[in-house]
């Protein structure tokens, strides 16, 4: 059900996004120097520097690259075809795949995550507007008190997708989650 990820990252914008990102998690934010995410990026320091002025800026693009990877395929679940629940269910699922795949089982994949940390506001605006996205999917489908359940939804689905290592395992708990939680039984039509 996941959309299709366009690159919007030049090549060489690209390489050292993911060779920072492999660094990062391998060794962490600190750890990481702009020395070693030129050699990992097989290129020269000043190159590095052409394209990213810091460290920070190279970890704020990492980051952003994760988020637009994340955003695509929950965005297209969310307003694919069916019921609301499948379709919240799907855009969850894609949603933390797609994490589990940028970010996989890192040990310092929790820095990145971590609301104390500078670099997780981004994943907190993506959270909210997740949140925001399926209380307003809710409220389309004639739900009662859509953003209550948005809220319980996307805090349950968080939870899963942290506890659960197994994707399928998850897959199958986020999916049953929404068919719990949300009513099948909403009237069509305008009300």
């Amino acid at each position: 059900m996941s959309a299709p990820i366009t690159d919007v990252l030049p090549p060489k914008k690209r390489r050292i996004v993911d060779a920072a990102r492999q660094l990062f998690l391998e060794q962490g934010l600190r750890a990481t120097t702009m020395e070693a995410i030129a050699r990992e990026a097989a290129m020269a320091k000043p190159t590095l520097y052409s394209q990213y002025s810091n460290k920070d800026a190279v970890m704020s693009a990492v980051i952003e690259d994760i988020a637009e990877r994340i955003c695509a395929p929950f965005t297209h679940a969310l307003q694919g075809d069916g019921w609301v629940g499948t379709r919240i269910g799907a855009a969850l699922v894609d949603k933390y795949v797609q994490l589990g795949q940028m970010i996989g089982t890192s040990p310092h994949a929790d820095a990145l995550l971590n609301p104390k940390h500078r670099t997780s506001a981004r994943f907190q605006e993506l959270d909210a507007q997740a949140e925001n996205d399926i209380a307003q999917a809710l409220k389309q489908a004639n739900v009662a008190a859509p953003r209550p359940l948005a809220r319980l939804i996307c805090a349950a689905a968080f939870g899963i997708a942290y506890r659960y290592r197994d994707e399928p395992a998850m897959r199958r708990a986020i999916i049953q989650l929404c068919d719990r939680l949300v009513p099948n039984d909403i009237p069509t039509g305008t009300p």
